[in-house]
């Protein structure tokens, strides 16, 4: 039986606009309170039929999707100021997303790799969220996916 995973020990890091996305140099962003959500998603399309009363349906497009990502506001994170860079260039930067499921040896030490997600992204947004009294400073990264994600599966070392 399948079980679910935690969030807790997903990374975020933030490559260049190099060709390769496995190959890049990666900086990891810290601190991250929420990742958002990523992936494919098709327009739909409709045509409203007025003599028949019914609504016509197919499927349109794929847009490889947008992602919402909640920061703390730290200065001088490396991972970061790539961001702020991005955010003033037109090109898309890679990206990789690691879960914390690599596979580990009987006494608890990493023995492989975390499924990684890699993708492309143009940084749209870097707003600073103030929020309440409660609250701490945030920032919220908003990226715009311009291709479909390639995903690697955890693996132990060989």
């Amino acid at each position: 039986m399948t079980s679910t995973q935690s969030v807790i020990g997903t990374k975020l890091y933030v490559g260049t606009k190099a060709v390769s996305l496995t190959g890049d140099s990666y900086l990891r962003v810290g601190i991250v309170e929420n990742f958002g959500e990523f992936g494919d998603e098709a327009e739909v399309i409709k045509f409203n039929a007025a003599d028949e009363g019914k609504v016509y349906k197919s499927k349109g497009i794929v847009d490889p999707g947008s992602m919402n990502i909640m920061l703390a506001d730290l200065e001088g994170d490396p991972g970061r100021e790539r961001l702020e860079a991005a955010m003033g260039d037109p090109n898309a930067y890679n990206f990789k997303l690691e879960k914390d499921d690599a596979p580990r040896d009987e006494d608890g030490l990493i023995v492989g790799t975390p499924t990684t997600f890699y993708f492309r992204s143009l940084v749209v947004s870097t707003r600073r969220s103030v929020g309440g009294s409660s609250d701490t400073w945030k920032r919220n990264l908003k990226l715009e996916l311009t291709e479909s994600y390639q995903s690697v599966p955890a693996a132990a070392s060989t």
